[in-house]
């Protein structure tokens, strides 16, 4: 049995980069309109990376010794540890080549390229060599002996090819490179800017045991990050293996656990799992809101690095949402009449011919949308509507726009009266804007919309629903928008140039004043899902066909409610949180449940203040997070396993969550 706890005894790095540990991959040099472009090649994946922004990693698997034969003795006495990532291809560790392929040849004088080595930084020696075809090694960069005008690799324009990447001990390097070359065009030499690629090589693991008393000991090693270590112990030579305790993940950083002693004698080691691929951590920020404090914190996925209360807010988020790619997060701080938005640094862009992959610190932009009362917030397409409450502004924001101009950018405004109400984005820029209380509030002190009518761009109603009493919740697939009614759900559709709408009735088994009053939608589905509620009794989930006009009752778990619900990014499956503290997995076409994780989280007991001190939760990577705002933590859920993966401690009451990162598939993130 694990006695005692796994302990980190350092911080794990919170810039980490992104690592590449299987695979195809090159580093890559091209010159083009008199500039060079030293950067990797991800070819897997097809993505590029700067040279620093990104890690290449010799695992476990590049481990061997310095050969016997005395052709090799550069690298070191024979038998001495050596790491490599070899010049042949092995499904265990990175392939690693040179390329040139966007070099068009009679650019330079004999189509020749040099790589030269600058600087090594890093615990050991470096070495890149090949190996003829008679088994000579072929020596290009020898840091062992100086750095010098003789290390240096040559390359031919439009050529790839691969080398042996060696080095003498295990940790982190920075190996700086220029290419250069003399151009056929006025014969004049061209050199690059310095570029410094990092590697990371597998350290040995060496488990140490000491005593911690009469009845424990106290076994440690330093692991490395993303790989999985299993504890085993046997009492006699002869016998088989026996885990101890649970798998762990390495941080990195010296870990430690905790075992009972007994008087027999006892061997231990350790199994070292290192399959290269999920273990590194997933590449995304979580953005964490409080239930009641103005602060924002922030989980970095990759490393599982919490940064507690990292951004003052104006005030506590009221919502707090991600934009439709997963780069920007907007968080809605009602009380201070402010949405400010963070530029989430992980994104990918599209250079025609190849994808760039870039990860940047996440960053507070300068840009906000100011106005009195903030409330609902919608991203769906390319667009965030923020609807403000009491003045009747929708703000518009564009986020190929934004991503391009940042704090330049200017958003759109509408103007749709006074009124508590939502704006959805429909396709073709136009916006299904809530539509107000004409005697709001002159002769009524009710300021819920009415209906919902169709704007352009310019403000224009281009198409009007009026009928809607007490309109409340409100979500959109792309070509419909629908809203929640007192005696039903109006749905708004649009055809090209010309729209329907009709109201889905509630079902006689849905008593008054039980209504929908949240819902959600999804570009792959026509039909939504909605949670019916009531001055903080609930109703249950239904099923909404426009299709068909039917509402129908989708069975949960138990007589608990739900507190919170989201389709995966794919909209396959819908999650459902339970106030149980369970989570289901629906079938997001049928709404039948698929799988239950249980005691996923704190039972929920405060359901006031419109579920303001609710769990979240969302969806991206593979991967499901929700909160626990009673439990003070967040969890990961690996959803082909459906398990908890990890845990993360965050202080206070975390409710609201936003995943930023490059997300799979779209996903339309509606009202609270």
């Amino acid at each position: 049995m694990l006695l005692g706890a796994l302990a980190a005894a350092g911080t794990p790095d919170a810039n980490a980069q992104p690592v590449l540990t299987h695979g195809h991959v090159d580093v890559g040099i091209a010159y083009e309109a008199g500039a060079w472009d030293l950067h990797v090649h991800d070819e897997g994946a097809d993505l590029e990376y700067a040279p620093d922004a990104v890690v290449l990693r010799a695992g476990h698997a590049s481990r061997t010794e310095v050969p016997g034969d005395t052709r090799y003795r550069f690298l070191g006495q024979p038998g001495s540890p050596l790491w490599i990532l070899p010049e042949t291809a092995n499904d265990d560790l990175l392939f690693l080549g040179l390329g040139a392929e966007e070099i068009e040849s009679g650019t330079f004088a004999d189509d020749q390229i040099r790589l030269s080595l600058v600087a090594v930084h890093g615990p050991g020696n470096f070495f890149l060599y090949t190996t003829d075809p008679f088994g000579n090694p072929v020596v290009a960069m020898n840091s062992a002996d100086g750095i010098d005008a003789t290390d240096r690799h040559t390359l031919l324009a439009g050529s790839h090819s691969h080398a042996n990447w060696a080095f003498t001990a295990p940790g982190a390097y920075h190996v700086v490179v220029q290419a250069s070359g003399v151009l056929v065009d006025g014969g004049a030499e061209t050199t690059s800017e310095p570029a410094e690629y990092h590697f990371r090589v597998a350290p040995e693991t060496r488990l140490q045991v000491a005593e911690t008393g009469a009845s424990s000991l106290r076994l440690t090693w330093t692991s490395e990050a993303g790989v999985h270590y299993q504890l085993q112990q046997r009492h006699d030579s002869g016998e088989g293996w026996e885990d101890v305790g649970s798998e762990v993940e390495g941080t990195g950083s010296p870990m430690e656990i905790q075992v009972p002693t007994d008087q027999a004698m006892s061997w231990f080691r350790l199994e070292i799992h290192d399959d290269g691929h999920a273990t590194e951590g997933f590449l995304g920020r979580l953005l964490v809101a409080d239930a009641e404090e103005a602060h924002l914190s922030v989980i970095d996925l990759e490393t599982g690095a919490v940064h507690q209360d990292e951004f003052e807010l104006t005030a506590r988020a009221s919502s707090l949402r991600a934009s439709p790619s997963g780069r920007f997060g907007f968080t809605v701080e009602t009380d201070g009449d402010l949405v400010q938005i963070f530029d989430g640094g992980i994104y990918v862009e599209d250079h025609g011919d190849h994808l760039h992959a870039y990860e940047k610190p996440l960053s507070k932009l300068a840009l906000s949308l100011a106005g009195a009362g903030p409330v609902h917030i919608v991203s769906r397409g390319e667009w965030i509507a923020v609807h403000h409450d009491g003045v009747g502004k929708v703000s518009l924001v564009h986020e190929p726009q934004l991503a391009a101009l940042g704090d330049a950018y200017e958003p759109r405004e509408l103007f749709a009266g006074l009124q508590h109400g939502a704006a959805v984005p429909l396709d073709g820029d136009r916006f299904a804007v809530t539509m107000a209380n004409p005697d709001y509030p002159a002769t009524s002190g009710n300021p819920l919309p009415i209906g919902a009518a169709v704007h352009d761009l310019e403000g224009n109603i281009i198409h009007a629903a009026p009928g809607c009493q007490l309109l409340h919740g409100e979500a959109g697939n792309g070509h419909t928008a629908a809203f929640g009614c007192a005696d039903g759900v109006l749905v708004i559709e649009a055809h090209d140039d010309h729209f329907h709408d009709a109201l889905v009735p509630n079902p006689e088994t849905l008593a008054a004043p039980l209504r929908i009053g949240e819902l959600r939608g999804h570009d792959a589905h026509a039909h939504y899902f909605g949670h019916a509620t009531a001055e903080g009794a609930s109703g249950g989930l239904f099923l909404i066909s426009p299709e068909a006009g039917t509402m129908t009752p989708v069975p949960t778990a138990g007589d608990s409610r739900p507190v919170a619900f989201e389709f995966t990014p794919d909209g396959h499956e819908l999650l459902v949180v339970l106030a149980s503290g369970d989570l289901l997995e629906l079938d997001a076409v049928s709404g039948s449940v698929v799988r239950t994780l249980p005691g996923v989280i704190t039972p929920v007991t405060n359901h006031a203040n419109h579920g303001q001190h609710h769990p979240a939760v969302t969806a991206g990577m593979g991967m499901a997070y929700v909160s626990d705002p009673a439990g003070e933590r967040i969890v990961e859920i690996d959803l082909a396993a459906f398990a908890i993966e990890r845990t993360f401690h965050v202080h206070g009451l975390p409710a609201k969550l936003a995943l930023l990162g490059v997300l799979q598939g779209g996903t339309d993130h509606d009202h609270d």
